[in-house]
């Protein structure tokens, strides 16, 4: 997942962050980035910038997600502009998945064979009785 942006500035002695956000269409915010913690943020010097979020992994599960780009002060407290790609992008797994995230995950079967307090199997203890 890439989101470019570019941006031009009258005065080259402002600085500048810039932050994406992803939000799902019903307003939950998958997650957000910025380049605070960049070392060549704040953006500064040049009358015109165009800057890269790359994120090699993407693990959201399925949805309709829009895009929010935001270009702040140095401080990233004030907002100079902000632009929303609405639709943004779709994401449709081959299978249903619940949730917003699918992380890289591993299964393993540890033990089998596992009895409950009562002595009955773990397999069946669930359909057996409730407390």
């Amino acid at each position: 997942f890439a989101v470019d942006l570019a941006f031009q500035t009258a005065d080259s002695e402002l600085a500048f962050h810039v932050r994406i956000g992803i939000d799902r269409h019903d307003g939950v915010q998958a997650f957000a980035m910025d380049t605070r913690a960049e070392s060549w943020a704040p953006l500064r010097g040049a009358s015109s910038y165009r800057v890269r979020l790359h994120v090699p992994e993407l693990p959201l599960a399925q949805g309709d997600f829009k895009v929010y780009a935001f270009l702040t002060d140095e401080q990233a407290l004030h907002l100079h502009d902000m632009r929303v790609l609405d639709p943004g992008f779709t994401v449709t797994p081959p299978d249903y998945t619940v949730g917003l995230i699918r992380p890289t995950h591993t299964w393993s079967l540890v033990e089998t064979g596992l009895e409950a307090r009562d002595g009955v199997p773990i397999a069946q203890a669930s359909t057996a009785r409730s407390s």
